[in-house]
């Protein structure tokens, strides 16, 4: 192949290729001709799994592009491509899926029949030359790969696919359209130099490149034996596998989608990062001081930042916020975790993105970060995959539904799961119609999640539907009538309806002291939810040997460590707060954050409410300098989780406007 005896040519020292005469290249290039990547590469079947991975990529990117430029235009034509698109990403989220599983056979799959363009082309990907229209073979096959994966024929896949695919498209960086071809080999050197896109396949790449580059630099010395000695030392000199792979980084990079992710440390950060708590010993410690953080975390992170070129005036702040998506990342990973469970596939990205977090010399916030979003993406693509697989039966669609609203409730994202609550209440509506006890969890369901967004009207609705279809399909004396008397007591507590709620809360409590007996949790859950309805109504002193009651509950049934407990301690000390007995609520305030902190995390709306339940005792105190930086946690905490609408971040804003108008008086 010419390209790969230009690329060679071009790779060695101008030195040597002025020792060499024109007729030792033309024999060069002979002998050279000889030497096809296909055949060195191809065997590999990581390799394989990687050029199919490319394919899928560049696939997607062409039919987003599509799904762009029709959406604004319905017709006959755009529900054909509405349909046609439907299908094949299917088809492309299996096959991504099946690269990945390196356990099971690599089989066979349409996609081959580009395999071979596209690894020929890989001495170009290594040191790039002239060659014009790289990916032109790729493209071509488009359409008749698309038929081969879907069983429609070449005239019945909607014309468009075959135009984006030829004429090109932009990709993120600008730049001029790309072919489907070149935005294939793009994505196929992307996923060779960056290990977090399939770590397999740049091993795979560098033994095989490094294997064809030492055969051709034997070849070449045979092709020079007995010539002039100075040449054929020269060449003897050289390693093969450094001069086919020269350019190759510089290439890579110009690659638009390729740049993010590439790691530059300078040489002298080590001897740096080595001596970093010595050289920083300022900025460390008032760090420490202000963020309560470890000293092995701030120096990672300060070794992170310094690698960054980052000016020494800036790196307070730049601790301050790099600290904080440290905990953020962490926090991720604990919620992640308990999806690992039902998808294995993540374990391994989860454990490199602890690994990355850990304080020592493999720290790296780009690498978790990068290893906790694929992990997301993989869960993500595997939930849409299962979709896909769920239109077979409703049943199957409720379970993914579930999975897609558990993963809403991970991100605190309220909006996302009401719109899938909505969906699976209308699905059980369908199935079971409105008398059935798991109609009555959806409606139950659902008003949980408005009402955890303020929306108290619209729950309380639904809620009493829940309770409604309960009470005819269950008695009044079943543990999830109580569950639903909460709820609603609960809700109409929130609406300042003090006398109704009781009565709900009241009965819920016989129900539980009945059905469940005294020592259960959600024994416990009634006693403090009567004692938080006659607080409201200021009865005090009534309502805190309920609040007792329930701690004594909840710590015998689940422990000390438990957001119920801390829940407990925290409403005890509110109560005793309202009734003027500080020093004491304090102490109480402090446990349940505490506990929250531990437990939950510092990123959760229940820290938050104990941040600030603490700051509003202080300021009761006349402690307004101790109050206002939980204050002020506790409102960013609320504004990242639930959004600056939310009824409580409303609240934590006035509170923290109350305390620094005190702080002035």
């Amino acid at each position: 192949m010419s390209g790969i005896v230009e690329m060679f040519l071009q790779g060695l020292p101008k030195a040597t290729i002025s020792l060499c005469p024109d007729d030792i290249k033309r024999k060069l290039k002979a002998r050279l001709a000889d030497f096809n990547p296909y055949h060195t590469i191809s065997a590999n079947h990581d390799l394989v799994r990687a050029t199919r991975l490319a394919w899928v990529e560049a696939c997607q990117a062409v039919f987003d592009e599509v799904q762009k430029r029709i959406e604004h235009r319905p017709s006959k034509e755009t529900e054909e491509i509405k349909r046609f698109d439907d299908l094949v990403k299917g088809i492309l989220l299996e096959i991504r899926s099946n690269a990945f599983e390196r356990d099971r056979a690599v089989g066979t799959s349409p996609i081959d029949i580009c395999v071979e363009a596209v690894i020929n082309g890989v001495p170009e990907l290594v040191s790039p030359g002239e060659v014009n229209n790289l990916g032109e073979e790729v493209t071509k096959q488009f359409i008749l790969t698309l038929s081969e994966l879907t069983g429609w024929t070449k005239s019945e896949i909607p014309e468009i696919y075959a135009r984006f695919a030829s004429n090109g498209i932009k990709i993120k960086g600008g730049g001029q359209a790309r072919p489907f071809g070149e935005l294939v080999f793009a994505s196929f050197a992307e996923i060779i130099k960056n290990p977090n896109k399939y770590p397999e396949a740049k091993v795979a790449f560098d033994v095989a490149v490094g294997k064809l580059g030492r055969d051709i630099a034997e070849a070449t010395l045979k092709v020079v034996e007995g010539l002039d000695a100075k040449f054929e030392k020269a060449l003897a000199n050289l390693d093969g596998s450094k001069v086919l792979q020269q350019g190759a980084v510089q290439y890579l990079e110009l690659l638009p989608e390729i740049a993010a992710g590439v790691e530059r440390i300078e040489g002298g950060v080590k001897e740096i990062k080595a001596n970093i708590a010595e050289m920083y010993k300022g900025e460390l410690q008032r760090a420490q001081n202000s963020l309560h953080a470890s000293e092995s975390d701030l120096i990672s992170l300060l070794a992170n930042l310094l690698e960054q070129r980052i000016t020494r005036e800036n790196i307070g702040s730049s601790l301050e916020i790099a600290y904080q998506k440290l905990k953020e990342l962490r926090e991720t990973s604990g919620d992640l975790a308990g999806l690992a469970n039902e998808m294995p596939e993540i374990a391994p990205l989860l454990k490199q993105a602890d690994e990355a977090l850990q304080a020592g010399a493999g720290f790296s916030l780009k690498q978790a970060e990068q290893a906790l979003a694929k992990a997301y993406n993989r869960y993500d693509d595997w939930i849409k995959q299962c979709e896909d697989d769920a239109k077979r039966g409703k049943g199957n669609q409720l379970r993914i539904l579930g999975k897609r609203i558990q993963l809403a409730k991970v991100r605190f994202d309220f909006a996302e799961a009401e719109k899938l609550l909505r969906q699976k209440l209308e699905i059980r509506l369908e199935l079971h119609g409105e008398e059935h006890v798991d109609t009555a969890v959806s409606y139950n369901g659902l008003a949980v999640n408005l009402n955890s967004q303020g929306k108290y009207a619209e729950a309380e609705v639904l809620f009493q539907k829940a309770l409604q279809i309960r009470k005819r399909m269950l008695g009044e004396d079943h543990a999830d009538m109580a569950t639903s008397y909460n709820n609603l007591g609960a809700n109409l507590n929130s609406q300042g309806k003090y006398k109704e709620a009781k009565v709900f809360y009241q009965k819920a409590l016989q129900i539980c002291e009945q059905v469940l007996g005294e020592e259960h949790p959600h024994t416990a859950d009634s006693y403090n939810n009567l004692a938080a309805n006659l607080s409201v109504q200021g009865k005090y002193e009534e309502a805190e040997p309920f609040y007792k009651k329930a701690i004594q509950i909840w710590k015998r049934a689940l422990g000390e460590e438990h957001p119920s407990t801390a829940l407990g301690y925290n409403n005890l000390a509110l109560n005793l707060n309202t009734q003027g007995k500080y020093e004491e609520a304090e102490l109480l305030h402090q446990k349940a954050l505490q506990i929250s902190e531990r437990v939950l995390g510092e990123e959760h709306p229940n820290t938050a409410t104990s941040y600030n339940n603490l700051a509003t005792n202080l300021n009761s105190q006349g402690k307004y300098e101790e109050a206002k930086p939980l204050f002020q946690k506790s409102l960013q905490t609320f504004e990242r989780m639930l959004g600056e609408e939310h009824p409580q971040t409303i609240l934590a804003k006035e509170n923290l406007a109350n305390c620094r108008a005190y702080m002035k008086k």
